[in-house]
């Protein structure tokens, strides 16, 4: 069985101050073991997996075991960077989950046939995003096992 890294990597494109001190706070408050690693849009996103320009120090930018990833990023969108990752052979195995706003169904459904592990709505309240940590970690780093990557991007 592979054992996982100790404190897994989530990899989170948003480019909201708010939302990421609510998801810092939640998180804390969660007392989840993974850590969060933000990009604030598609381009840094992809640099970030392409270990381009800052992003090339795998000790502060490690791999992430999952990606977190707001639709309405700029820079490229969130539906573009999601095709972009699942048609990379050194990424598409990175489960990635939609973290949105949006809760329209042909969104949903574009999501899903595009590539995308699960979709979440975001909540509207700083105890169902603590709920959704919980769930994030209890599901993708106790429950599923995910693929060893050793990504040498």
């Amino acid at each position: 069985m592979i054992k996982p890294r100790e404190i897994p990597t989530i990899l989170y494109a948003e480019d909201d101050p708010n939302d990421i001190a609510l998801c810092k706070a939640a998180r804390e408050e969660a007392q989840v073991q993974f850590e969060f690693r933000f990009v604030l849009d598609g381009l840094q996103l992809m640099d970030y997996l392409g270990r381009k320009g800052k992003f090339a120090d795998t000790l502060k930018f490690p791999s992430p075991e999952l990606i977190l990833l707001d639709l309405s990023i700029p820079g490229k969108s969130g539906q573009e960077c999601l095709r972009e990752i699942k048609q990379n052979p050194e990424t598409r195995a990175i489960p990635v989950v939609i973290f949105s706003t949006c809760n329209e169904a042909s969104v949903i459904r574009t999501m899903y046939e595009s590539g995308a592990a699960s979709y979440i709505v975001k909540p509207m309240h700083f105890l169902e995003l603590i709920e959704v940590w919980e769930t994030l970690d209890r599901y993708w780093f106790k429950t599923s096992i995910l693929p060893d990557l050793g990504l040498a991007m």
